[in-house]
């Protein structure tokens, strides 16, 4: 039994997706956006990973009074950590990749945080904005990921997600 992709997965998706591919042509090298858990995101291979974890939904301020039947619009929140896989033959270890996709996240988001996602037709402007977390919600975010050691990571505010009717 397959599950129907909603818009907002679907955009979900599409964030992963178009920064890993960005993160990746910069770098040089293959990057995979993956969405889910971070205790879920292992390496595959010699390929280093990019996992978006949406671990927050709230609905936006703006148009707080929409009908069934009407699009509304979400804030979705998403803690972003980079899986990064040792070149041995470049002498990067796995935590200095982390560090360097870490610092291509906040160029790319700082550099343009209003991006374009396409979703059935449909164009839409998601905006991302870094959200700081104190030292103790990244620890509940984190201990959540049961024997997961924690991992180098940013949040971010994707700012606004489209909820559309069918």
């Amino acid at each position: 039994m397959s599950v129907i992709a909603s818009v907002l997965s679907k955009i979900c998706y599409a964030i992963a997706d178009q920064t890993s591919q960005i993160i990746g042509n910069v770098a040089g090298t293959d990057v995979v956006g993956k969405i889910g858990n971070p205790r879920d995101a292992v390496p595959e291979s010699n390929t280093s990973q990019l996992n978006f974890f949406y671990y927050r939904f709230e609905p936006s301020a703006f148009n707080a009074d929409v009908l069934p039947g009407e699009t509304h619009f979400w804030r979705v929140f998403s803690l972003v950590t980079p899986f990064g896989v040792e070149e041995l033959d470049a002498g990067i270890s796995a935590g200095e990749n982390d560090l360097r996709i870490l610092g291509e996240i906040i160029r790319v988001f700082q550099e343009r945080p209003v991006f374009s996602i396409e979703v059935d037709d449909e164009v839409y402007q998601i905006q991302a904005v870094v959200m700081p977390l104190e030292v103790e919600q990244l620890s509940q975010l984190w201990g959540t990921q049961g024997d997961v050691v924690y991992r180098p990571s940013i949040a971010y505010e994707m700012a606004v997600v489209p909820v559309t009717p069918n």
